[in-house]
């Protein structure tokens, strides 16, 4: 009955705005050849809320990737009624689960797309190179100041880093900027040993925990002590990253960077300008000597090239003392939720603010769009509203969220969970600026101010805007990544026999199937974008 009051009450406050509107044309379409859509004569500002009361009513959609939430139906009549109210149109949201297969289907189909979610490892470089996405910068110059200041603030670098070609097609949500691996120990282990390498503000570690190979005393004083834990526990394919430092790099970790567009294959040498080979660096190749040694010392679970169980499903049964994550502020007080216990987190690479990172929650408005300046206004709102933020990521007050005696969200009589609620996308992250987003009961006070801080303090990338492109190489890059994720997960584990003898294989291999070409190809686009751009 509650979720029926609320539902009839915001299409109450609808009606009256919705009725003069209702004979309103829509806004003309984008021209038949794929053109930019044709601004509104009327929409000459999108900060005054006088004018916006004069813009013609458009019915927008936006594609999300999401799953449907049982009562969607009550925040979307919400959010019609506040859009509405402020720019004159709806949004319809469109939630799509199966995104890497159904999304392209929409996007080819010709039909009405205003604003879509994207992101670098499905297809937004595609999309762009398919012309089926807007150019932005001059609309956000135009109707989106709003999210130009709040960047500046929140997330310095991050508008550049979806730019293809120097041109901006995808807005990224504000949130972490910054990549960073980490690992999180546990604190009672800590202590019970005294492990020296806490620093004074009990979160982040000295100089006693640098490189990869530093952590090595502290697995064998739990291969000592604690039986029952794995030191540091391996499921199949994850393990040490690419970034971490290892000591052939400790003096100088920020030499190379990786290549957004082939993650885990290149690397370039930011001293040269010369784009290498991840598995031909000594970088490479002293990581996996590291856990070689490790495996034959009994510090890594024997069945981690091949084991399905997770870390996390040891770490909550109490098989190991460690749990890799995030670097970001806003990680450790979920863990600390999550697992119940206290936390010594190390902070291994990082943090940096690349291409990669910033690429990986957008949102384009594409050529299908009934009115591009309309929806650049809706974009500009999702950066800069609270009030429509707290309704899209939480809800409706008093059906899915309450306030608690201090002003926090809280979850509903009866409900254990978000999910209890009918509507939890958990995807605050994604959309907008995540650091407008109010504060739920069980979180930090100062969770945005750290976060802020944290993307401020980051060193930014060289490369913010590069990508690889393989478009002209895909069925070189295709042989040869099946050939990489064949001993990966072996070198990961340390399970190979002879390190450097396995690396030559592979690297044979790679080669014979065309990784001179994606190397070359790769050194060609770093070039251009070099001369176009410098580097930071």
């Amino acid at each position: 009955m509650k979720k029926w009051l609320a539902l009839a009450l915001v299409l109450l406050l609808a009606l009256p705005a919705l009725a003069g509107c209702a004979q309103d044309t829509p806004a003309a379409s984008p021209d038949a050849q794929g053109g930019e859509a044709e601004p509104n004569a009327s929409a000459d500002a999108a900060g005054d809320d006088n004018q916006e009361a004069e813009l013609p009513f458009v019915a927008l959609n936006y594609y999300i990737r999401a799953t449907d939430q049982d009562d969607g139906a009550t925040v979307q009549a919400a959010m019609d009624a506040y859009l509405t109210e402020k720019l004159n149109c709806t949004v319809q949201v469109y939630p799509v689960q199966e995104w890497t297969t159904k999304m392209p289907l929409v996007l080819s189909s010709g039909e009405q797309v205003d604003l879509t979610f994207d992101q670098a490892n499905t297809g937004y470089y595609t999309n762009v190179a398919n012309n089926l996405y807007l150019p932005l910068d001059e609309l956000l110059e135009t109707y989106g100041q709003g999210i130009l200041e709040t960047m500046a603030e929140n997330c310095p670098g991050l508008i550049d880093a979806p730019r293809v070609g120097g041109v901006l097609y995808g807005i990224p949500c504000q949130k972490q900027t910054a990549q960073c691996e980490a690992w999180y120990f546990r604190k009672d282990i800590v202590e019970k040993y005294n492990m020296d390498f806490v620093a004074e503000n009990g979160v982040d570690t000295n100089e006693n925990l640098v490189s990869l190979q530093d952590l090595e005393k502290y697995l064998a004083i739990i291969k000592e002590n604690e039986p029952d834990m794995v030191p540091y526990y391996v499921s199949a394919g994850t393990g040490v990253h690419m970034e971490w430092i290892t000591d052939v790099i400790r003096e100088d970790p920020y030499r190379y960077e990786e290549l957004n567009g082939a993650m885990n294959l290149l690397v370039v040498d930011l001293e040269t300008d010369t784009v290498l080979n991840h598995y031909e660096t000594e970088w490479d190749k002293d990581r996996y000597e590291t856990l070689q040694s490790w495996q034959q010392k009994g510090y890594i679970n024997s069945d981690a090239a091949t084991t399905t169980t997770t870390g996390t499903d040891m770490f909550r049964a109490g098989k190991t003392w460690m749990i890799g994550g995030g670097g970001a502020p806003t990680t450790q007080g979920t863990y600390v939720q999550n697992y119940g216990c206290d936390f010594v987190r190390w902070r291994a690479t990082g943090p940096v603010a690349n291409t990669y990172q910033n690429t990986t929650a957008l949102t384009c408005i594409t050529r299908t769009t009934a009115d591009a300046d309309r929806a650049m206004m809706v974009l500009n709102l999702f950066h800069t509203d609270k009030a429509l933020i707290d309704m899209f990521n939480s809800g409706v007050e008093g059906t899915h969220y309450v306030l608690d005696e201090n002003g926090r969200f809280a979850l509903p009589e009866g409900c254990t969970s978000r999910n209890d609620t009918g509507y939890c996308y958990g995807f605050e992250t994604f959309f907008g600026n995540m650091m407008l987003n109010s504060l739920w009961y069980n979180e930090e006070e100062d969770r945005y101010d750290e976060l802020r801080e944290y993307n401020k303090t980051a060193r930014q990338s060289a490369l913010m805007g590069f990508y690889v492109d393989m478009s002209e190489i895909t069925t070189q890059y295709a042989a040869v990544e099946a050939i990489r994720t064949q001993y990966a997960p072996l070198l990961k584990a340390g399970v190979v026999e002879n390190v450097e003898a396995t690396l030559a294989e592979m690297n044979e291999k790679m080669y014979a199937n065309g990784l001179q070409d994606i190397i070359d190809e790769a050194q060609r686009q770093y070039d251009e974008f070099i001369e176009l751009n410098g580097k930071g």
